[in-house]
This record gives C-alpha cells, sequence and structure tokens, in this order.
C-alpha cells in the first residue's frame, strides 16, 4: 500500500504545480501591462545595427519578400491543384 500513496501524493503534487502554472497568468483585476511605444530606445537599439545594415538589411528584405511570396503563393497552388483534381474526375 505504501507505493499507492505515494502516487497518489505525487499525483496530488503534479495537479497542485499544474494548477499554479495556470493561476500565474490568471488575472482578477483588469491591468494595464503594456507600455507605450518608446521611440528613443528604439532609436538606441537602430543604432547597434548600423555597423551590420550594408551586409544583413539587403538579405533581411530579400528574404521577408520571398517568405511572403511563399506564403501567399501555397493557398493559390493548393487552390489551383484541387480545381485541376475537380476537373480531372469530371472530365474523365
Amino acid at each position: 500500500m505504501k507505493g499507492g500513496a505515494a502516487m497518489s501524493q505525487a499525483h496530488t503534487e503534479t495537479t497542485r504545480t499544474q494548477s499554479q502554472k495556470r493561476s500565474r497568468f490568471h488575472y482578477t483585476v483588469e491591468q494595464i501591462i503594456d507600455k507605450p511605444f518608446n521611440w528613443k530606445q528604439m532609436l538606441r537599439l537602430l543604432g547597434y545595427m548600423k555597423p551590420y545594415a550594408k551586409s544583413y538589411l539587403p538579405k533581411t528584405i530579400i528574404a521577408m519578400l520571398i517568405v511572403s511570396a511563399v506564403r501567399l503563393a501555397a493557398p493559390i497552388l493548393s487552390v489551383g491543384l484541387s480545381i485541376m483534381q475537380l476537373l480531372l474526375v469530371i472530365c474523365h
């Protein structure tokens, strides 16, 4: 019976830990936790990027354009493929 009691106690502790984790982000009173955008801090952070701007900025823009094109093309291609399959079923 000792093993069963230990298992029950471990389960109770695990359940207690899970409920504590869930209640960690539960707010009973609505609070404003966002801070307004800080331009001064943003300019300071951009200053740290300045030495890397010529090498990384063009690569970053190209990567963003490629990712955007792929994300836009995927639904278009899947719809086109579905239409082609439908036409093949109807024609044959």
